[in-house]
C-alpha cells in the first residue's frame, strides 16, 4: 500500500537543530522542550505534553529532570500523555510509562492526575484505546515529543498498518510487524493536532531514514514520521548527516 505521494515542494520544511554529539543532543533538546512548555504556559496558563518511549528520549528526559533545568517550571501546569505503549505491565523493563517515570516523571514530582498513561496491561488492547481515546484532550495539543525507527515508523504507527488510515478513532491497538507483539498508539489525525511536533534523532543508523523522509516524497503510508512534518527535528550531527540542508537549521 503506497498511498498518495507527493512532490517535496507541496510539504513545507522542518525547523531542525542539529548537536554536534549524541550528549549534546539531549542537553540541546531538553532545553528546547523546555522552553516550549514554558512558552506554552506563558501563554495560556497550562501545558498539554506528550511522551515518546524508546532510547532517544532517556537522556533527553533526564536532561529536563535536572534541578537546573527542571526549576524553571511550574510542573503542576502540565498534564503528561504518551504516544504509544506496549502491551505490558507498568512496572515491565519494556514499559514506556516506565522509563518515563523513572527518568522525568518521579524526578520532577508530577502528582498521580497529572499523568495520562495507556494501560499497557489491559487484557483487551481495542478497549484500551477506546478508553484512551476518551482521555485524550479534546483541543489543541501544545507539545508531542516523537521518535523515528529505522523503518520509518513513529509513535506505533508502523509502514503500511491500518491504523495509518485512521481518521476518526484517536488511539488505535495494533501488532508490531517485526515481533509480533501489541502495542497502543495514537493516530495520525492526534499527531496532527499537536502545535509544536519535536522529533528527536540521534546515530548514524538513522541518517538515511531521516533523509528519505525529509528530502523524499510524501509518502506516510511508506514512511510514518513524515505525519509529523513539519515541526522541529533535532538530531545529532550523526543523524543528520546524509542531510544537504535547506531547512530553517541552526548547528549547536
Amino acid at each position: 500500500m503506497e498511498g498518495k505521494s507527493m512532490e517535496r515542494r507541496d510539504i513545507q520544511p522542518p525547523q531542525m537543530l542539529i548537536a554536534g554529539s549524541a550528549g549534546a543532543h539531549a542537553r540541546v533538546a531538553a532545553i528546547r522542550i523546555v522552553d516550549e512548555i514554558k512558552d506554552a504556559l506563558s501563554e495560556k496558563g497550562y501545558c498539554t505534553l506528550f511522551l515518546s518511549g524508546g532510547a532517544t528520549p532517556r537522556p533527553v528526559y533526564k536532561e529536563m529532570a535536572r534541578p537546573q533545568t527542571s526549576k524553571t517550571v511550574d510542573w503542576t501546569k502540565v498534564q503528561f500523555y504518551f504516544v504509544d505503549e506496549r502491551c505490558v505491565p507498568p512496572d515491565h523493563p519494556e514499559s514506556n510509562y516506565r522509563m518515563a517515570a523513572e527518568e522525568f516523571l518521579s524526578p520532577i514530582h508530577a502528582a498521580a492526575e497529572q499523568i495520562h498513561r495507556i494501560r499497557g496491561e489491559s487484557s483487551d488492547p481495542e478497549s484500551e484505546a477506546t478508553r484512551y481515546a476518551g482521555e485524550l484532550p479534546t483541543g489543541d495539543i501544545d507539545i508531542m515529543i516523537l521518535g523515528i525507527g529505522a523503518e520509518g515508523h513513529t509513535a506505533s504507527l508502523f509502514p503500511d498498518s491500518k491504523a495509518l488510515n485512521e481518521v476518526q478513532r484517536p488511539a488505535a491497538a495494533v501488532i508490531v510487524p517485526a515481533s509480533p507483539s501489541r502495542r497502543i498508539t495514537i493516530t495520525p489525525p492526534v499527531i496532527k493536532r499537536a502545535r509544536q511536533r519535536i522529533v528527536l534523532a540521534s546515530g548514524v543508523s538513522k541518517a538515511g531514514i531521516i533523509a528519505r523522509a525529509i528530502r523524499g516524497r510524501y509518502m506516510p503510508n511508506v514512511l510514518p514520521v513524515q505525519f509529523a512534518l513539519p515541526g522541529l527535528w533535532i538530531l545529532d550531527a550523526d543523524a543528520a548527516s546524509e542531510l544537504r540542508i535547506e531547512t530553517d537549521q541552526e548547528l549547536l
